[in-house]
């Protein structure tokens, strides 16, 4: 029988962030503000969204640190993409956040990952709409994935 303690109560927080053991860990975007369940495990911690698990993370045990999962916030960049650059052949709502200062968007971008969920860069893709533009970046992560190790 495994382990493990449970902590109730917690609220991820808009940042897609959880409090576990005076660390935070990433949760999905569908759990931001509203109430989980956390279980700590010897060697993971598990987040819950009903019966649905909405993060799962090796522990850490130093203090204040924040581990993250890119694959949390591909929602979020999701309608950001949708906002600025607009979607299927229509134009997006909110234009000006695609010219922010200091920062390039663009729709069609995915995060590369590692099996041992390390971010090591991203693939963007253009010249499509932003589904089909996304939908060639996951081509391209797909190809190489016996190589992201």
């Amino acid at each position: 029988m495994e382990m493990f303690r449970r902590v109730r109560g917690p609220v991820a927080l808009a940042t897609c962030l959880i409090m576990a053991d005076h660390n935070r860990y990433s949760v999905d975007a569908r759990a931001a503000g509203r109430m989980v369940l956390v279980r700590s495990h010897a060697e993971r911690i598990v987040v819950l969204l009903g019966d649905e698990a909405v993060a799962d993370h090796p522990r850490n045990f130093r203090r204040d640190q924040i581990i993250y999962d890119p694959w949390h916030y591909l929602p979020v960049l999701r309608q950001f993409s949708e906002l600025a650059f607009g979607k299927e052949g229509k134009p997006g709502m909110v234009p000006g956040i695609a010219n922010f200062p200091g920062i390039v968007t663009f729709a069609g971008g995915l995060p590369i990952v590692t099996a041992n969920k390390v971010q090591i860069g991203g693939i963007g893709v253009s010249g499509g709409t932003s589904d089909q533009d996304e939908q060639c970046a996951q081509a391209g992560i797909d190809a190489v994935k016996g190589e992201l190790t």
